[in-house]
């Protein structure tokens, strides 16, 4: 696969190598920069941003490792190769203590060349997007506090609008949205209307309603699913009904707003304020909005306060989708054949878009205590979403600080440990030969340790396993599928729950679990962040082993030439 415009700076001051690797790597999709020495190195960082800088060790006047330091100190976040000769050993040591990722010994092999710097810009990548996730983690979080800041200080009349209009600002800034609407379901006439828009001219009052389970927002809705469409043009189910007039970017993300099972409402957001697409990871920020949001619909509901207005209002996307695609979908989003149901928790992917679907099954089929949910959403409101927020953080942090792979599951289940009072939390990858789930690693505070091994076919876990379910239970020994062989920990004693299906291209991989202590309040909702980070956690760690993978290959390759 060729590699999407990766920005590499070549320093060489031998014009034949520098301009080999330029031409070597040009081939191969990289966009290249040149130069002969330090300065000219400085003077092209100063004016842009590469990912990924090749230095030989030996130059004229500063030296290639004093290169090396200097450009790590302006650019912290660049992935530095040297270029070095057989008898450069002691400075090729000196430049990996002082941050290069990789070296290369001339004469080059192109293979080899290529394959560092794919290594090297992979790395690169890791570090930029969880750096990233945590940015967006950290700006969610003070826009929660602004949000509640607004709620708290509102006056009783004026609590229902702020709350309706907060939550659609709050969708589009979490996701940088140019628009962003809050519907809400009138359970009596199954309609959906529109309670707050950002970004729209067209008066809300003036937009069409939506029935529940027509078009896609009364389809996501109706599933309890999530959806994202990185560009409607290229998706057979839109492109023949497109309006290009409509909306800007070709490009959406909708999640429903519920509490256990019951639907609420949806958030849609479109036309990000960047030019990219909308991504997986909005619509990860765009589902932890729509929990929060759930949650404080929840508590004004009790209060007393309407959740819905009571005018005739609109479809939220009544200006971004063209009306023909009000009944696009003939068939559910997410179809079991075995089941006939339309609720099973998945990753459809069609063409270059691709929707995600993240339901919850009913409550017969789920380990969900739903009732207390529901009536803890009101005590836990406010304190839940910054929760959940900080423990999304602690984990972005780890997967930013460590990149080892037995470091980083580690950092990652202690922070999960550490702030749900957990023991132990756990991670299993499936074995494709034995088909059972192998304890991939667990945190480190060791008081209660989990099964080595687990079979995927019993119990609870067979329904995350096999059926990609989301398992939170503060009573799983209640539920009839219960197995204390397999669900417990290796002490045998059961208590609270929480189960997370962790994806992958569309397909379970492996689960996390993780023991509470008894007592604890179990929310999906914390299941559902955990379920995002972790599985990038542990795509983090796919990615690492296959970098390492690269690099045994090529020097296996160096021996055998060698010999």
């Amino acid at each position: 696969m060729r590699d999407e415009r990766v920005s590499v700076l070549v320093v060489d001051d031998e014009r034949f190598f520098r301009e080999a690797i330029v031409d070597i790597l040009a081939a191969e999709g990289f966009d290249c920069e040149a130069c002969e020495d330090g300065e000219g190195a400085l003077k092209l960082i100063s004016n842009r941003t590469f990912a990924v800088a090749i230095v030989d060790v030996r130059l004229p006047g500063v030296d290639g490792v004093e290169v090396l330091r200097q450009l790590r100190a302006a650019r912290h976040d660049m992935r530095v190769v040297m270029l070095s000769q057989p008898s450069d050993q002691e400075r090729v040591l000196e430049a990996l203590r002082s941050g290069a990722c990789d070296y290369l010994t001339k004469p080059l092999h192109d293979e080899e060349l290529v394959l560092a710097v794919r290594r090297a810009a992979g790395d690169h990548t890791i570090e930029r997007d969880s750096v990233h996730l945590r940015h967006r983690v950290d700006d969610l979080a003070t826009h929660l506090d602004d949000f509640n800041l607004d709620l708290s200080s509102a006056a009783p009349a004026d609590r229902v609008r702020v709350l309706h209009q907060g939550a659609a600002q709050l969708a589009a800034r979490a996701v940088g949205a140019a628009k962003a609407s809050l519907l809400l379901l009138d359970p009596a006439s199954g309609q959906l209307h529109v309670a707050a828009a950002v970004g729209r001219d067209l008066p809300i009052e003036e937009m069409d309603s939506v029935m529940l389970g027509n078009g896609l927002a009364g389809r996501a809705l109706e599933d309890l699913s999530a959806i994202v469409v990185e560009d409607a043009r290229a998706e057979s189910l839109f492109a023949d009904d497109l309006s290009p007039a409509r909306y800007r970017s070709h490009s959406f993300a909708i999640a429903p707003i519920a509490i256990g099972e019951r639907g609420l409402g949806v958030l849609c957001a479109t036309d990000q304020s960047e030019p990219k697409p909308m991504c997986h990871e909005d619509l990860a920020v765009l589902r932890l909005v729509a929990a929060q949001v759930a949650d404080r619909l929840c508590a004004a509901e009790q209060r007393g306060d309407p959740l819905a207005i009571e005018t005739e209002l609109g479809e939220a996307f009544a200006e971004d989708l063209p009306e023909a695609l009000s009944g696009a979908f003939d068939e559910p989003l997410v179809h079991d054949a075995a089941e006939g149901t339309a609720t099973e928790p998945a990753f459809v992917e069609s063409g270059d878009s691709t929707a995600v679907e993240l339901g919850e099954q009913h409550a017969e089929e789920m380990a969900l205590d739903l009732a207390h949910e529901v009536a803890d959403a009101a005590r836990i409101v406010g304190d839940a979403g910054l929760h959940d927020a900080e423990l999304a953080r602690r984990i972005c942090d780890a997967m930013v600080h460590e990149v080892e792979p037995a470091s980083l599951l580690r950092e990652v289940l202690q922070a999960v440990e550490i702030e749900l009072g957990a023991d132990p939390a756990s991670i299993y990858l499936v074995d494709n030969q034995s088909g059972q789930l192998v304890l991939e690693a667990s945190g480190a505070r060791g008081l209660r340790t989990d099964y080595e091994r687990l079979a995927a076919d019993g119990g609870l876990t067979a329904s995350v396993a096999q059926r990609g379910q989301l398992v939170a239970s503060s009573d799983p020994e209640s539920d009839p599928r219960f197995d204390a062989a397999v669900d417990a920990p290796t002490d045998g004693r059961a208590g609270p729950l929480l189960m997370l299906p962790l994806q992958m291209r569309g397909k379970t991989i492996g689960l996390a679990r993780i023991h509470l202590p008894g007592g604890a309040s179990v929310s999906a909702r914390t299941g559902e962040v955990l379920v995002a980070v972790l599985s990038a956690a542990i795509r983090n760690v796919f990615l690492y082993r296959s970098l390492l993978e690269s690099i045994e290959e090529v020097a296996l390759a160096r021996r055998e030439a060698r010999a």
